[in-house]
């Protein structure tokens, strides 16, 4: 494989990883955010790369899993709808441009609270 293919599979690696997080917000919302995990597991130690943007994909995942656990919490006073709304929106947009950026060849960082995987 020359280096311009494995380049392109790593950029197509990412962009599925990217775009596996709406999974767990569209079509599988039970087992959604397991997949990007699996994808992740299997393909970090193929490339470096991969690995980076796995973190930051599943990292995301972490963060908006608290901001939905807040959300949730400030429902009981209705705040907390608002909130949930707008991570919702959040967690279907961000994806698709980060996804939109890696197939272009441009590295994307995703707007977090929290870094849990450095």
């Amino acid at each position: 494989m020359s280096a311009t293919e494995f380049e392109r599979e790593q950029r197509n690696w990412a962009v599925i990883l990217h775009l596996s997080v709406l999974l767990g917000n569209t079509l599988l919302p039970a087992i959604g955010w397991l997949v990007p995990f699996v994808l992740w597991q299997l393909k970090k130690d193929e490339s470096l790369y991969v690995d980076r943007v796995g973190r930051k994909v599943n990292n995301f995942l972490l963060n908006l899993l608290v901001l939905y656990l807040v959300g949730s919490v400030l429902s009981v006073i209705g705040v907390g709808f608002i909130i949930l709304a707008v991570i919702w929106v959040m967690s279907v947009i961000i994806p698709i441009v980060a996804a939109v950026k890696e197939s272009k060849g441009e590295s994307f960082d995703y707007p977090v609270l929290f870094s849990f995987l450095v």
